[in-house]
């Protein structure tokens, strides 16, 4: 994201930059015997209005904007939209003002329409507060919620943690009164520990955890690292196997960074709470030329509904930085979802040489019914993204296509994504 929220200028400002997009995204699946193609547009930008006074205070234009479009004329043309930024901020060294939507600030991924203030009291304290409207990015019935809430934020080399606060009404009666909490603690690169909790006091569902982040890494010795997290989440978002699953994962993750998943859920709750755990360790040498990975990982999803249950073990193993500029990975894993298990194993490459980047991957599927007897028909996926940075135009030019062959007893199910963008970079000249 482009810089949700500015530092106080007590500390370095970034650089102003403009950054335009515009591409095309098309996805086909023979199962459904459908074909869908949008344009995309994508705009985001960071830009000073003002000259910076003596006192060092800047006004600061924030846009991050994102539109997928159906250029045949379709009803509607624009079938997804996200604006998460569009607003001026105030940056001084005792101030922070923001005015618009914007992120909250120091509030996580939540965002606010109307104003924001945050006073710097020393030089690890802020306090302010937030006031506006709630809005819902990600559902079709967004519903009008102004809130108001405090803000609270300590920040030291070693130490950040904040507290914000939320009361929101909707139709004349309170929506939710709730506050969230963020914590870090990091000892050089030794370890590592990450906390966010939601707590609701008041809300659909009454006192509850909405949301819960616990995620700690340790470094024993400069080539070992070992991370483990706990994630209790009430969003169904988060429930989609999709989301969990590695053969779908990488196209996904490439396209949500430049519009959104074909396969995006709405945000809504779920009333019951869902936990994650998960373990991994790597071994990697930290030095600048090649050396080799071994990754081993494993989550497991917990859900009142056995059928619901994630397990995934994951391992991955090869070199990086071969020349360079190569990255080769054998990867595999062990999926059990759903009530039935999914085994695949593939290889990953990247080729990174300059401003030229090409990552593929390849990785045989085999997957059970859903009572975890008779095997379904073998099945493949593969991808290929490609990037080019023309440094002397300021240009980024992205493409990436996916394959995924998954036929089950019925039917061969073949599913094709593809997507082509190019960014525009415009930064002010140098003084």
């Amino acid at each position: 994201m482009l810089l949700l929220c500015a530092q106080a200028l007590a500390q370095t400002l970034p650089s102003d930059v403009s950054i335009s997009t515009l591409g095309v995204q098309s996805w086909t699946a023979s199962a459904l015997a459908e074909t869908d193609v949008d344009a995309v547009l994508g705009q985001r930008l960071r830009w000073t209005l003002t000259d910076r006074a003596s006192e060092g205070t800047a006004a600061l234009l924030l846009v991050d904007a994102r539109f997928t479009v159906d250029p045949t004329g379709g009803d509607p043309a624009f079938e997804w939209s996200q604006v998460r930024q569009l607003g001026v901020q105030l940056a001084g060294p005792k101030l922070t003002l923001d005015l618009g939507r914007a992120q909250v600030l120091r509030g996580g991924p939540r965002l606010v329409d109307g104003v924001q203030a945050l006073v710097r009291a020393t030089d690890t304290l802020e306090v302010g507060g937030w006031a506006g409207l709630q809005p819902d990015l990600f559902t079709t019935l967004p519903r009008f919620r102004p809130g108001v809430g405090p803000v609270v934020a300590y920040a030291s080399p070693n130490v950040q943690a904040s507290l914000v606060g939320d009361l929101t009404v909707y139709g004349g009666e309170l929506d939710r009164v709730g506050a969230l909490s963020m914590f870090r603690f990091a000892a050089e690169r030794a370890a590592e520990v990450s906390a966010r909790v939601d707590l609701e006091a008041v809300g659909d569902e009454g006192p509850r955890l909405v949301d819960g982040l616990l995620r700690a890494s340790v470094v024993p010795v400069d080539a070992f690292r070992v991370d483990a997290f706990y994630d209790a989440f009430s969003s169904y978002l988060y429930q989609a196997s999709t989301t969990l699953d590695p053969d779908r994962q990488r196209f996904d993750d490439r396209l949500g960074a430049i519009s959104q998943a074909n396969d995006l859920t709405q945000d809504t709750l779920d009333p019951r709470l869902n936990h994650l755990v998960g373990l991994g360790a790597r071994v990697q040498p930290r030095t600048k030329g090649a050396a080799p990975r071994v990754l081993v990982e494993a989550r497991d999803r917990f859900h009142p509904d056995p059928d619901n249950r994630f397990v995934r073990l994951h391992g991955q193993a090869g070199a990086v930085n071969l020349g360079g500029a190569v990255d080769v990975l054998a990867d595999g894993n062990w999926i059990a979802v759903d009530g039935g298990t999914q085994i695949d194993a593939g290889l990953m490459a990247v080729v990174a040489p300059g401003p030229v980047s090409v990552d593929g991957s390849f990785r045989l599927l085999q997957v059970s019914d859903d009572d975890g007897g008779d095997l379904q028909p073998s099945g493949w996926y593969a991808d290929l993204f490609l990037d080019v940075v023309s440094e002397g135009a300021d240009l980024l030019l992205t493409a990436g296509v996916s394959v995924a062959n998954e036929p089950d007893l019925d039917q061969q199910d073949r599913a094709y994504g593809a997507f082509l963008t190019m960014s525009k970079y415009v930064r002010p000249p140098r003084r």
